[in-house]
């Protein structure tokens, strides 16, 4: 399976190419066979595949998924939207957590800056 290098694209379109690309590899077909409207338990997938699939993407997005995401999702395109929509929610989760961290960090350097910290 081919993992997108460095690329900073979560978008659904970008999510979309991945999932295309690594299920048409897993298949052995060209990804322009894959339909994306097609639902997924209407191809031939067997589970540790769709687990490979499912793992690389964790890996990619840097997101914790349930291995059956690809069954609770009618399709590629809905499945995509939702991954893109969970790596956003995921980044400013993550952005939220680091500005409360450096806060947390920094407040008893002020405090003992101001002499409110004795």
């Amino acid at each position: 399976m081919k993992l997108i290098g460095e690329q900073k694209d979560y978008s659904a379109e970008s999510i979309q190419t991945w999932l295309v690309t690594n299920l048409a590899e897993q298949l052995n077909v060209s990804p322009e066979s894959i339909d994306i409207h097609e639902p997924f338990y209407g191809y031939v997938i067997g589970g540790f595949q769709s687990w490979g699939i499912v793992t690389e993407l964790e890996e990619w997005l840097g997101i914790s998924l349930p291995s059956s995401v690809f069954y609770q999702h009618p399709d590629l395109t809905t499945l995509a939207q939702y991954l893109a929509n969970e790596k956003r929610k995921n980044q400013t989760d993550n952005f939220s957590s680091s500005v409360i961290a450096k806060t947390l960090e920094l407040s008893p350097k002020f405090l003992n800056f101001f002499g409110r910290n004795q």
